[in-house]
């Protein structure tokens, strides 16, 4: 669900009624969530809305700045993170040096009712309102029994034995112990700031930083390395080693927050990133040389990216695949197809292919039992595969996926925007397969072959010809896509690994969000080869548009979690 977000003003319309819950909430961490989802509970019983009330910076930073604390999200993910919670409005209230003179009984009276009808009110049991902070939850009960709405203090939440504040959360970010304070928020600990030109020695060793200049009041982990990620404007994320406090060997330096994307090629100067960080690694130290200094930050990034790096392709069975590869890429069909370097290990392999080794695996040879499926691009294609597939599931049977039917040489990334596609089983379980699909009537679906023809991939791939009208199709005009022309097709999860029930959860999650996702069967630095990519190298890559991406993102890390 996403949020409204609106900024208080004095001729503001009434929200109507609500459920309200009121804080600062800096980090929004377990103990505001909770009392946040009990508002939007709340609020859901009594069929009125969920709203959240709170500041546009900490109070203390008009009060009293020179003492304020630092904060732990900038306003930005603060109204992020609790959206999150399910609130349907969220009321940003300026706070002004004329708000802060406002004695409790004008706030309720200006602010609170003058913005909402509010029928409960949620907040803290230390909640503390009006001038000089004289009030509080007794203050607020008492203005509740005037205007009619309901008081629901709470309990501070405690975690191994303390409270969960605010406070303790700044203590261990000031500590060093990231991991510590993020168990206790929303999400890791993340400092946003702007990228200013630095020192240069960065680059000289090898290894060239980003030098960030923090926004006000940020929080600031101890002096030390950190592995984290660094994103950036367009919401793509890098797996960074992250320097805090002043070089010991370069003491004269001004630059205080350092960050080495790994892999990045680019210029950030100007731009804002945003810092998570994810584990502490050491502490700032001396090295006795230039060199030993380089080792060390060699080191650090190899240790950022095992801490807080993006997950490669399973080799082996003791691989992780449970996360994606977030990372997007720009992609061509000229990279996968044209690139005469490619076509050229395309016809040395099929030179040397053996179907008995490259095909038959346990299932023995596979068939094509449907071809000519025609599915549209988008989320209805995915809910169409679902149907054709389902009754194969419900028997058991393995089938896979190939979008260039036998007979026709259509590069991958076209093949699978122009909705051809062939559906292979193993040949021993033809007949079985088509009396699944026949008995289930989705048959119609594309043509049932009427008999097992096992797969002749030098018919495919080595026929010089059939090269030739590879590269052909790829100088062809694309086929007309249903997205702006400026809208790039990007990477979103390389090399899964083949999973039936984990594939089809994938395209689940990306069919409810409305991603017009794209999958390709093999991986792009592989040569070509489509079908030997889907029935050997059983691997997969997912594509989708960029301006699809973030939506596409979260809908992948809402199923994780829920899984």
């Amino acid at each position: 669900m996403t949020a409204s977000v609106v900024t208080w003003s004095q001729d503001m319309s009434s929200l109507g009624s609500a459920a309200v819950a009121i804080g600062v909430f800096d980090g929004v961490h377990v103990g505001h969530q909770a009392l946040l989802r009990d508002t939007v509970d709340d609020a859901r019983a009594r069929n009125i809305l969920a709203v959240a009330v709170t500041f546009d910076r900490d109070p203390d930073q008009i009060v009293s700045a020179g003492s304020a604390a630092p904060q732990l999200l900038t306003l930005a993910d603060k109204l992020d993170c609790i959206a999150e919670t399910g609130v349907d409005d969220i009321l940003v209230v300026p706070f002004t040096p004329v708000l802060a003179e406002m004695a409790p009984e004008s706030f309720v009276d200006s602010v609170l009712l003058a913005s909402m009808r509010p029928v409960s009110v949620h907040v803290g049991r230390d909640f503390r309102f009006g001038a000089r902070a004289t009030g509080n939850v007794d203050t607020l009960q008492r203005l509740g029994l005037s205007y009619s709405f309901e008081v629901w203090p709470y309990n501070l939440i405690e975690v191994d034995g303390s409270p969960v504040t605010s406070t303790r959360i700044r203590a261990l970010v000031a500590a060093g112990n990231v991991a510590a304070a993020a168990d206790l928020l929303c999400r890791r600990p993340r400092v946003t700031g702007t990228v200013r030109r630095g020192r240069g020695e960065g680059v000289t060793l090898g290894f060239p930083t980003a030098n960030i200049e923090p926004v006000p009041f940020a929080a600031l982990p101890a002096d030390g390395v950190y592995a984290g990620r660094a994103i950036l404007e367009d919401g793509i994320e890098w797996a960074a080693a992250i320097s805090v406090g002043t070089p010991p060997m370069f003491p004269e330096a001004r630059d205080y927050l350092e960050a080495h994307l790994v892999d990045f090629e680019g210029d950030l100067y100007g731009q804002s990133v945003t810092l998570e960080f994810w584990e502490k690694l050491r502490d700032l130290q001396s090295y006795p040389s230039l060199e030993a200094l380089t080792e060390a930050i060699a080191a650090d990034v190899d240790a950022a990216l095992d801490v807080a790096g993006f997950p490669d392709a399973p080799d082996d069975e003791d691989t992780d695949d449970d996360e994606f590869d977030y990372e997007a890429e720009d992609i061509s069909d000229e990279d996968l197809v044209e690139d005469p370097e490619a076509l050229a290990a395309a016809e040395a392999k099929a030179a040397a292919f053996d179907s008995a080794d490259a095909i038959e695996d346990e299932h023995g040879a596979w068939a094509p039992l449907l071809t000519h499926i025609e599915l549209p691009r988008g989320p209805a294609s995915a809910a169409l595969g679902f149907a054709i597939t389902a009754p194969l599931d419900s028997e058991g049977i393995p089938y896979v996926w190939d979008p260039c039917t036998p007979g026709s040489i259509v590069p991958g990334g076209l093949g699978a925007y122009a909705g051809d596609y062939a559906l292979y089983v193993p040949e021993s379980r033809f007949a079985e397969a088509a009396a699944a699909l026949e008995e289930a009537g989705e048959t119609d679906r594309g043509t049932l072959e009427p008999e097992a023809i096992p797969i002749e991939d030098a018919e495919a791939i080595e026929d010089p010809a059939a090269l030739a009208a590879a590269e052909e199709a790829v100088r062809a005009p694309s086929p007309e896509l249903p997205h702006d022309d400026d809208d790039e097709i990007v990477v979103l999860a390389d090399k899964l690994p083949y999973d039936g029930p984990r594939l089809s959860a994938i395209s689940a999650a990306l069919v409810a969000a409305g991603v017009d996702a794209i999958w390709s069967p093999y991986p792009p630095e592989e040569a070509p080869l489509l079908r030997l990519g889907i029935l050997h190298a059983n691997r997969f890559r997912i594509e989708v548009w960029n301006s699809q991406l973030e939506l596409a993102r979260a809908a992948l890390q809402d199923a994780d979690r829920a899984e």
